[in-house]
């Protein structure tokens, strides 16, 4: 069974994005930013958008039925 969360941005309807998937047991979380509205969130605050970047995804993780304490991988870039 597939399951998706979406977040209402444009380019979910444009290109068909998800900001998560589960597929049966898996659940991947694509790229997040701290961005809300288009607006860059903490600017010049490096520390603060990754806090808000890993809050964002785990959250669309945990919609999903994915607890924080499951996860099992994060990549930054």
């Amino acid at each position: 069974m597939r399951s998706v969360v979406r977040t209402g941005g444009g380019f979910e309807e444009a290109a068909a994005y998800s900001r998560a998937v589960r597929i049966d047991t898996q659940v991947a979380v694509s790229a997040t930013a701290a961005i809300d509205g288009g607006d860059v969130l903490h600017r010049g605050d490096t520390y603060r958008q990754t806090l808000t970047a890993l809050e964002k995804a785990l959250a669309a993780a945990a919609e999903l039925g994915a607890p924080k304490t499951m996860t099992l991988r994060t990549r930054l870039l």
